[in-house]
């Protein structure tokens, strides 16, 4: 990414369920659920420490 706050931070951009080239899974909009383990699940894999969420 092309961004000032990269020179002081890690920035990460997710392909959020039915956007960006994901399908998009069956109830997709149904379950906040499914979007909060999304998250979860890179802020795990990545190991990041302390990650501000924006959207």
């Amino acid at each position: 990414m092309d961004s000032d706050l990269a020179e002081n931070f890690r920035l990460v951009a997710m392909d959020d369920r039915d956007h960006g080239l994901s399908d998009e899974p069956k109830d997709a909009y149904g379950n906040s659920d499914l979007w909060a383990d999304d998250v979860q699940s890179v802020i795990s894999e990545l190991s990041l420490d302390q990650p501000v969420l924006c959207g």
